[in-house]
């Protein structure tokens, strides 16, 4: 990217203002942990993720459509900083902040060079770096494909202009190469072709020679970047639907939620208060506010194309906000949210530039100039203000859920992931009643009734789990986790057969799911209808070839064959994936020890017991394995480790007095 940033000497300390404002204000979220809402999804549960960047990791990332997205460099990006942090999620953090002070960086040195208007930029600039609703955007590690596809719609614009200017072939295909780039990073910036014709219009003032063949170049240059804006389209609209996330509301709705969006993002951007990171549908429509919000929309648009002609910058400015737009605008609905914040990542930069070009326009009349450079001094100091204040909101997943329940009404998404929250903190109680909360918001939400019947399960209470496990179904006949969580209450209640529907009903859903197979096979297996369960245990394995679970169960069925040697292959390929744990060293010991097994089973308990070394329990069977082995001596030294543990254990002090009377015994009969 050839950007001269020497021509004038502003630039470089703009440049450097620029980044250490931004860096003041974001870098207190290098402290911040995950969010639990798709942080999990996308890093901290995600194998491929987890395993850093490996050959199987990248194959995965560009052939996935997990998350409901086909973004294969977004998930290349996370996996590089797994390698690089690890667990740390601020080191997460840090790459999202510095990726989105070079967005900032970048955009002021594009408009500047176009423009040579350098302390509009600048101000344009502060405005995308430091604007509160560019919190999610940053804050958030799962918006990580924001920066991304933004970073390559910067350097794909700015090597365009060098195009537009030099006629190179190959600064074409750079800037080409860079939207492809952008696409695999989020398909948001599909409309990037059109954006480039704003572009070409102002500030490039490519259409101002009015020749037609300017213009026809204009449109057929961008014929590839259509083309390539169109397959991501069709990869994109197949990954939500692959993924059930697209949602069909009828049209009157779709037009209806168009307008209100529209203005409800131009409300947030002059108004950045009580911003949340879902806000949920309006319960009602306001006629009112409808025609109102059209008359709106249709008035600037009609405005912007009256006044094309006198005042370029802001036509460019509002139809850059309208197109950029369009793609998450809910023509096409995925998922239940209304707007997001992090949608205006690029569209506010339309905005941006036409409120920094009407400023720039009032301070050319002295009488305004000091008042209107006060002003904008003012603006970016309180709108810091309300960014660092926003940025505190993401501190925790209980802050931000409880933030969106104060400023939003009927959120039930939040009261759902507050819930959640409160479930993995043991608080049952507070997070039933925020589950239940979100169901009498919306009774039909599927998630928060399988997060009902799930506290009811572990509590218990299979009988009161299984009507919501049955309303969540109901909701959503995709639901896959549900229809395992209600095999795994019949399972509960020895209801096999109910139990191994369920768990088909999932297979049905996602033949490459491993755990209904893993599921029905321990059913088999309990049955001691071994064939079976070693059928679809090796199922699963396919599937997952990292289960521990299913690798324990197989050793357990042919050990039960007495086939050593592949029992021998998955015990210690079970071990081998997890290592560590105590529980799965212990259970194999109990089976080697009761299928008579005895030199393995004191491998096994010994692993056991260097894991966990107050375990009495690890004590216990090697004394018992060394009186079957007829090694009294080490048994005897087991039970003095187990005294010290428990005085007042009964095997050892049983033990040590059989052992003490055969002493005895043998000095009186010499």
């Amino acid at each position: 990217m050839k950007i001269n940033i020497i021509k004038n000497n502003q630039h470089p300390l703009i440049v450097l203002i620029i980044f250490v404002c931004i860096l003041f204000v974001y870098l207190p979220v290098k402290d911040f942990p995950f969010i639990n809402y798709d942080d999990d999804e996308y890093v901290y549960n995600n194998s491929f993720v987890l395993k850093g960047l490996t050959l199987k990791g990248i194959i995965w990332a560009f052939s996935s459509f997990d998350a409901a997205n086909w973004h294969p460099l977004t998930w290349i990006s996370l996996m590089i900083d797994r390698e690089i942090y690890k667990d740390d999620a601020g080191g997460f953090h840090l790459t999202n902040i510095f990726l989105h002070i070079l967005n900032t960086i970048l955009l002021f040195l594009i408009l500047a060079k176009v423009t040579k208007k350098t302390l509009n930029c600048a101000f344009v600039a502060f405005l995308f770096g430091i604007h509160p609703i560019h919190v999610e955007s940053v804050v958030w590690i799962s918006e990580r494909k924001d920066l991304l596809s933004a970073l390559f719609m910067f350097l794909c614009i700015s090597v365009y202009i060098e195009y537009v200017n030099k006629k190179s072939f190959s600064l074409y295909f750079r800037s080409f190469i860079y939207f492809l780039c952008g696409l695999m990073c989020k398909p948001m910036i599909i409309t990037l072709p059109i954006l480039l014709l704003f572009i070409d219009y102002w500030p490039l003032k490519r259409f101002d020679q009015k020749s037609k063949k300017i213009i026809t170049n204009a449109f057929v240059e961008k014929i590839p970047f259509f083309a390539l804006s169109l397959i991501v389209s069709f990869i994109t609209i197949y990954a939500q639907k692959k993924s059930f996330a697209i949602i069909n509301f009828p049209l009157n709705v779709k037009i209806t939620n168009v307008f209100f969006a529209y203005c409800q993002y131009l409300y947030n951007i002059f108004y950045p208060f009580n911003l949340a990171f879902f806000y949920p549908f309006p319960k009602y429509l306001n006629i009112s506010l409808f025609v109102f919000c059209i008359i709106i929309i249709v008035f600037i648009s009609i405005l912007a194309i009256l006044l094309k002609s006198k005042i370029k910058w802001f036509f460019t400015g509002w139809f850059w906000y309208i197109i950029s737009l369009i793609p998450v605008i809910g023509i096409i609905r995925a998922g239940s949210l209304w707007i997001a914040d992090r949608y205006t990542y690029i569209p506010s930069i339309g905005i941006f530039i036409i409120f920094s070009w009407i400023l720039s326009f009032w301070i050319k009349k002295r009488v305004f100039s000091y008042l209107i450079g006060f002003s904008c001094f003012f603006i970016i100091i309180f709108l810091s203000f309300l960014t660092i204040r926003q940025i505190s909101y993401w501190q925790s997943s209980e802050k931000l859920f409880k933030r969106a329940i104060q400023v939003t009404k009927n959120n039930f998404i939040a009261h759902n992931n507050l819930g959640f929250v409160f479930f993995h903190n043991n608080k049952p109680d507070s997070a039933l009643y925020n589950f239940f909360k979100a169901v009498n918001i919306f009774p039909d939400f599927s998630i928060a009734n399988y997060n009902i019947g799930n506290i009811y399960l572990k509590q218990n209470q299979p009988q009161k789990a299984l009507p919501f496990l049955k309303k969540a179904i109901e909701s959503d006949s995709n639901y896959n986790k549900a229809y395992i969580l209600t095999g795994d209450v019949y399972n509960y209640l020895s209801n096999d057969s109910l139990a191994i529907y369920y768990y088909q009903k999932s297979m049905l859903l996602d033949r490459n799911y491993f755990l209904p197979y893993l599921k029905i096979g321990t059913i088999f297996y309990n049955k001691n209808m071994l064939d079976s369960s070693i059928l679809y245990l090796k199922q699963s394995i396919k599937r997952n070839p990292f289960s521990v679970d299913a690798h324990f169960l197989l050793g357990c069925c042919y050990l039960k064959y007495n086939i050593k040697d592949s029992a021998n292959h998955y015990f210690f390929k079970a071990v081998n994936l997890d290592p560590v744990s105590y529980l799965l060293n212990l259970s194999i010991a109990k089976e080697y020890f009761n299928a008579g097994f005895l030199n393995y089973a004191l491998y096994m308990i010994t692993r056991a017991q260097r894991l966990s070394s107050k375990e009495l329990e690890t004590y216990h069977i090697r004394t018992n394995i060394f009186l079957l082995k007829n090694m009294p001596d080490s048994a005897f030294a087991e039970c003095k480790k187990i005294l010290k543990i428990n005085s007042n254990d009964s095997l050892a002090n049983l033990v040590l007095k059989k052992f003490n009377k055969n002493l005895m015994n043998k000095i009186n009969l010499n």
